[in-house]
């Protein structure tokens, strides 16, 4: 048995150039990223919506992103970074592909996963704001540790109200954001339908 790669990594070793390709995770963009090298494309929420020509809510990007991560081949994500539309369609249709209860259970863990990443974001800003300075004022720290603490508290929410929009997005689905998964109105879900 061969070495195990890290969950997540497709590499592609070119001997040439001894580069290699991977797909993985950018937390300061909220996005998935194909890079070789010094290359870096990232997998856009636009990228998918072209496909579904339609919104895309966060569940579905990163089902789709994680189906890509999970059986595309190194050669399909080095050509990701030049040809993307192919890789995204493969996405596209495996995702549609699924049962429609698994789709909705998707669009339902992923609105509670949101709420609670942006409580966790609004409660870490809260408590910072309200914890005082530790060092006396006339500390050479003070004045820098107010910068950090001002730094963090900008950070944080931003990170809130970014991921208050991803839930906003999250949550059309159940107004027919994604084509024929609306909960108001029209059939609901029966599991007889299933093949």
């Amino acid at each position: 048995m061969g070495p195990v790669r890290p969950k997540g990594f497709a590499r592609l070793q070119n001997q040439k150039t001894k580069k290699m390709a991977k797909i993985s995770w950018s937390p300061e963009r909220r996005l998935m990223c194909v890079s070789m090298g010094d290359q870096e494309f990232p997998l856009t929420y636009s990228l998918f919506e072209k496909v579904e020509r339609g919104l895309v809510t966060p569940s579905m990007y990163l089902w789709m992103t994680a189906w890509i991560q999970r059986n595309a081949s190194a050669e399909q994500l080095a050509l990701a970074m030049n040809w993307p539309d192919q890789i995204a369609e493969d996405a596209h249709h495996a995702y549609h592909d699924l049962p429609w209860q698994t789709r909705i259970n998707l669009h339902t863990e992923m609105t509670a996963h949101l709420v609670e990443e942006r409580d966790n974001f609004e409660k870490a800003e809260r408590e910072l704001r309200h914890t005082d300075n530790p060092f006396y004022p006339t500390s050479p720290v003070h004045s820098a540790y107010n910068a950090w603490a001002n730094t963090k508290i900008a950070e944080y929410s931003r990170m809130a109200m970014h991921i208050s929009d991803e839930l906003d997005e999250e949550e059309l689905w159940e107004f027919g954001g994604e084509d024929g998964a609306s909960q108001t109105d029209g059939p609901r879900y029966d599991e007889m339908d299933e093949p």
